[in-house]
């Protein structure tokens, strides 16, 4: 009897999980599963309410925003197309997820509507963690900037300002968290278009798009179009930070320079100059609110035939407590640096202009110098007659730089591909790239939500030398926790950069997989095997009690 229950209950445990695992691994496994079911929406005003489906808190899960570029995916939803209510007022939707995207970067309404916008956060993360507001902002606004500003407010106060800069905003909805909703009620602006955005520390650089109002219905004269916003992406600063670049005379001929950083890794400009031998000030500030550790800042200026890239990928072995420069005989490269200073600090350092001629400049946070770098311009005496030769261009100044030793050679992407869902594993143990990581590729299983979609990012970084440094200097808490001390190879760093090119040149044909009915199929088969299996099995056991047979032995020897 004893065994029969045990078999019995192996049998439906292994049925129930036949048929249930599938969905559980279909629903967990796609990071986008969630957001593709959620109807694509819109957003609200301060003093909006908030429904909450649960009040429960739930624990914060680690976020990477690898950088500052919206995660791959990400589409217009139809659901942000507006809809007349029965009042005649527009309705729109729009969501935001756990992975800081909102569902639409397009929204519209006809000038002098009257618009009811609606915020749903479709993820699970708690107001404090991941936070999602809606932010329509004047035309002139630079998003940007404003979202930088935003950083220095508080959760009690939206993450808005609360000085002369909330004049800025059109609309506002409260700040939300997973499974709660808010609205507001607006009269679209005139004519033109006006960026909107997330106000939550550092969500302004993916989660932002356009709100169009456009010309009523019927209307014979187009009003002009309001003036376009500044910046409704993260831009590099160049432009806002073009005249602090520029050099000003201090007391005594010292030249004073300014250039900034901020949480997006940019410098405020990518062109500095001065006259050769003349004595320089640079004043180096971090605008960003992020601490040292995972968000530091410094100024490197090198040596005109030093290759940056190379620099960079050396300067990952170094520490924070070393300014993460070398301190070997490659410290002779550097003319002049400063110190290394998170949000809200500033450094500076004095020195004299190099020999005319152009010399790269970048962060040597590891990872930063991919996209944080520039030229530094020295240039020949006024009264000199003959213009002096350049000194050899850097070779790598950009993020297009020459790949650095070890990953010369074009990667093989059939390895990278293998190398990426642990066909093959990695020398050195470290964990595979889709444990945290997805990418909609026909050949490539489904992989984590933890960090970003790969699809594209490739393109998005900047090309391979960005891809190299990022797994060169694991720039990120998370990569430098997997691979600080599992660090890849240079030849795994070739073989990924051509896998990720190629599925990054490959998307476009790409759908994501379908595993449901597959999955279903193979549950259903095997649960149909296992009853089959089980009664085989069991037919064979042993009948009657043992000690049955004992006695019956006994009575016949006694006999």
């Amino acid at each position: 009897m004893k065994n029969c229950l045990i078999a019995c209950s192996l049998s439906m445990a292994c049925v129930g999980i036949g048929f249930i695992a599938p969905f559980v691994f279909l629903v967990n496994s796609d990071p986008a599963f969630a957001a593709d079911q959620a109807v694509a929406p819109s957003s609200p005003i301060p003093g909006a309410s908030i429904s909450s489906a649960s009040d429960s808190e739930q624990p914060s899960a680690v976020l990477l925003a690898s950088s500052g570029s919206v995660v791959p995916g990400t589409k217009k939803a139809s659901g942000a197309a507006p809809k007349a209510n029965a009042d005649g007022m527009v309705v729109i939707e729009i969501t935001g997820n756990d992975l800081m995207q909102f569902s639409t970067k397009e929204l519209s309404a006809p000038a002098g509507a009257k618009v009811k916008l609606i915020l749903k956060h479709i993820g699970v993360q708690p107001v404090q963690g991941m936070g999602h507001n809606f932010v329509l902002l004047k035309p002139s606004t630079s998003a940007m900037e404003f979202g930088i500003l935003c950083a220095t407010s508080t959760l009690e106060q939206n993450f808005l300002p609360t000085n002369e800069k909330k004049d800025l905003v059109i609309a506002a909805t409260k700040m939300i968290g997973g499974g709660q909703e808010a609205e507001i009620i607006f009269t679209a602006p005139p004519v033109g278009k006006y960026p909107y955005l997330c106000s939550f520390p550092g969500h302004f650089a993916v989660m932002n798009g356009i709100f169009t109002s456009e010309e009523p219905a019927g209307s014979t004269a187009s009003a002009a179009p309001a003036a376009a916003p500044a910046s409704t992406s993260p831009v590099p600063a160049a432009a806002a930070g073009a005249a602090s670049a520029a050099p000003k005379a201090g007391a005594g001929d010292l030249i004073v320079i300014e250039i900034t950083g901020n949480d997006l890794m940019q410098f405020s400009t990518k062109e500095l100059s001065a006259p050769e031998g003349a004595k320089v000030k640079l004043i180096l500030k971090h605008i960003g609110v992020q601490p040292v550790q995972g968000m530091g800042h410094n100024f490197v200026l090198l040596k005109s035939s030093t290759s940056a890239m190379e620099f960079g990928v050396l300067c990952a072995t170094s520490t924070l407590e070393q300014n993460f420069l070398p301190t070997n005989e490659k410290k002779d490269l550097v003319i002049a640096a400063t110190k290394m200073i998170g949000g809200g600090q500033e450094a500076e350092i004095t020195f004299t202009v190099p020999p005319a001629g152009k010399y790269p400049y970048l962060c040597s946070f590891p990872g930063h110098f991919a996209v944080m770098n520039g030229i530094f311009t020295s240039e020949g005496a006024a009264s000199s007659t003959t213009s002096a030769t350049p000194a050899a261009a850097p070779a790598s100044s950009t993020a297009a730089a020459t790949p650095a030793a070890g990953a010369a050679t074009e990667g093989d992407a059939a390895k990278g591909e293998e190398l990426f869902v642990g066909l093959t594993r990695l020398k050195n143990k470290g964990p595979t790239c889709n444990s945290c990581h997805h990418a909609n590729n026909d050949k490539v299983m489904t992989g984590g939500s933890l960090a970003k979609n790969l699809t594209t990012e490739y393109t998005t970084v900047g090309g391979g030398a960005a891809i190299n440094a990022f797994l060169t200097g694991t720039p990120f808490p998370a990569m430098r926790e997997a691979y600080g001390e599992k660090p890849l190879t240079p030849d795994e760093i070739a073989d990924l950069t051509a896998f990720l090119k190629q599925i990054d040149q490959q998307h476009k044909g790409q759908k994501k997989k379908n595993y449901g009915n597959t999955l279903a199929l193979s549950g259903i088969l095997g649960a149909v095997i296992l009853m089959v299996i089980f009664p085989m099995l069991w037919s064979r056991r042993r009948r009657g009690s043992v000690n049955t047979k004992i006695y019956e032995r006994q009575i016949k020897s006694s006999n």
